[in-house]
């Protein structure tokens, strides 16, 4: 954000690679998340006048509306979508949910698709997607609203380490 206001621009490349270390366990996933997005909610607070401020340009216009969307508007949606759907199987209108549902499966059935077909990843990663649609994107949702409730509060914001476990790369394993 402090790039993007100075007026510079952020540019990525299809060229480059990274490597990473998933972690194994879901509470070092958790721990990872967590992390993550207390950082980018410190971030969007530390630089929250570029929420107004047209001299900011693309970050004010587009990059900071769609962080607080995402980070804020979209894991409070989903959690009121899980609660309604709670409500409507405990009120025996379940089986209307079904194509709701499938559709959403479908549609992220097709991204993913997409997506393995964009990165020549083994196609048959596109067959998880209903655990997409249904598990992790609750954790991924419930995370990001711990993160900034403990943001908001101040609670547990020390930096966190992940269990390593992988083998380190040298660079000339890079070159």
């Amino acid at each position: 954000m402090k790039t993007l206001k100075s007026g510079k621009v952020v540019q990525a490349s299809t060229k480059a690679i990274a490597y990473t270390e998933a972690p194994q366990a879901p509470a070092e996933f958790i721990k990872q998340r967590l992390r993550w997005y207390r950082g980018n909610f410190q971030a969007l607070w530390k630089h929250r006048d570029a929420a107004f401020n047209i001299r900011y340009g693309f970050l004010q216009r587009l990059a900071f509306p769609f962080l607080v969307i995402s980070m804020i508007f979209t894991p409070f949606a989903g959690m009121v979508t899980l609660f309604s759907a709670g409500m409507a199987i405990a009120n025996g209108m379940g089986m209307l949910l079904i194509p709701v549902f499938l559709y959403f499966v479908l549609l992220q059935f097709l991204f993913s698709v997409l997506s393995v077909e964009l990165d020549n990843e083994d196609k048959k990663l596109a067959l998880y997607t209903p655990f997409f649609i249904f598990g992790y994107k609750q954790l991924c949702d419930f995370t990001v609203l711990k993160g900034l409730f403990d943001v908001l509060f101040r609670k547990g914001l020390k930096w966190t380490n992940v269990k390593r476990v992988g083998a380190k790369v040298s660079k000339s394993a890079v070159s």
